[in-house]
């Protein structure tokens, strides 16, 4: 069975981002390490999934939330919380 791979094109249509982004992401670290052949770079496809799949688990924030959204979504995720892990969470107050 061969493996499968991804080169910098591909992982950016995948993620929606442009090559330079990508490049940007390894730099920094936010993705995962590639495999380095030359000048070019891979990755495993089962690592990128996986690496997708963690990353899907984690609450995303729109770059420009107002603050009243951004705290009534935090007050939601924490009775979710507090709902499926018996836990007693007290909701942050609304600032109008």
């Amino acid at each position: 069975m061969p493996i499968e791979t991804l080169d910098v094109e591909e992982l950016a249509k995948i993620i929606k981002e442009t090559k330079i982004t990508v490049y940007r992401q390894v730099a920094s670290e936010v993705l995962p390490p590639p495999i380095r052949i030359g000048r070019k770079m891979f990755w495993l496809k089962t690592t990128i999934e996986n690496f997708l799949n963690e990353k899907s688990q984690v609450v995303k924030i729109p770059k420009h939330e107002s603050p009243s959204k951004l705290k009534a979504r935090h007050n939601a995720a924490m009775q979710k919380l507090s709902k499926d892990h018996g836990i007693t969470v007290k909701p942050q107050p609304h600032k109008q």
